[in-house]
C-alpha cells in the first residue's frame, strides 16, 4: 500500500469530522452548564445528542429488505467500503472482527457490525454476503441501488468517489473516509470512530458508551 492509498481515506474522514466538528464544539461548550450528557474521559467523537437517521430502503446480503428498523433494538457499528478495496476495508473489518470477538457477552449480544457498499454496482447481495462472512459470520453487509447508497452516505457526512483508470469504465477504484459509524439502538447516530482504528481501544470506548446510555 502507497503513502498515497493510505492518507486518502484518512482525508476523506477528516473532510467529513470536519463537518460535524463545529456543531460539536459547540454543542460541547453549551453543556458544561447541564448534566453530563456524554460519558468521561473517552477517546471518540460522541454526539451530546443523537442525530435521527434519514429512512432508507436498501438490500442485505440476503437479499432481504434493510431498511431504519433494522438499526433499532440494538447498538450498529457501521463501516462503508467495498469489496474491492486493496487494504483500508480488509484491514479495518479485521479490526472489527477483533473488536467484536473481545466484546463481553451480552453487550456483544446488543451490538451488530454492519458492513455498507459505496459500490453497489459490483457488490450484489452474494458478493456482500462471501465477503463479510470471511471475517465474522454475524457481520452484516448491505448493499442497494446507488441513488439510495449515495443519499444514505451523504446524511452521515461518509464522503467516497469514484476514480476511472483508463477509458473502460468497468475499471475503477472508490475512494472513501473509514470512518466507523456508531447508531444507538434509536437509530439515531450517536458517536464516530475516526481512522485508524484500534480494536482495544474501540472496544474500551465502545464499552464506555454502551454502559453509559444503557439505560
Amino acid at each position: 500500500m502507497t503513502i498515497k492509498q493510505f492518507l486518502i481515506p484518512i482525508l476523506f474522514t477528516a473532510i467529513a469530522a470536519l463537518s460535524l466538528a463545529g456543531g460539536y464544539w459547540v454543542s460541547q461548550q453549551t453543556q458544561q452548564t447541564r448534566l453530563p450528557s456524554i460519558p468521561k474521559d473517552i477517546d471518540t467523537m460522541v454526539l451530546p445528542e443523537a442525530r435521527e437517521l434519514m429512512p432508507f430502503e436498501l438490500l442485505d446480503q440476503d437479499n432481504q429488505p434493510f431498511t431504519i428498523a433494522r438499526l433499532k433494538q440494538k447498538w450498529s457499528l457501521i463501516f462503508f467500503g467495498f469489496t474491492h478495496c486493496p487494504d483500508i476495508c480488509p484491514s479495518t473489518l479485521k479490526t472489527l472482527q477483533t473488536f467484536w470477538q473481545g466484546l463481553p457477552e451480552p453487550i456483544r449480544h446488543k451490538t451488530q457490525v454492519v458492513f455498507m457498499t459505496v459500490d453497489p454496482k459490483r457488490d450484489p447481495p452474494a458478493t456482500m454476503k462471501e465477503y463479510v462472512q470471511f471475517f465474522e459470520p454475524s457481520f452484516i453487509g448491505v448493499t442497494g441501488e446507488l441513488e439510495q447508497v449515495s443519499a444514505f452516505t451523504r446524511s452521515l457526512g461518509v464522503l467516497h468517489e469514484y476514480v476511472y483508470q483508463g477509458e473502460d469504465k468497468n475499471n475503477y477504484s472508490v475512494n472513501h473516509s473509514a470512518q466507523i459509524m456508531l447508531i444507538d439502538p434509536q437509530a439515531r447516530l450517536r458517536a464516530i470512530f475516526t481512522a485508524p482504528h484500534n480494536s482495544d481501544e474501540m472496544q474500551k470506548n465502545y464499552t464506555k458508551i454502551f454502559n453509559f446510555y444503557k439505560d
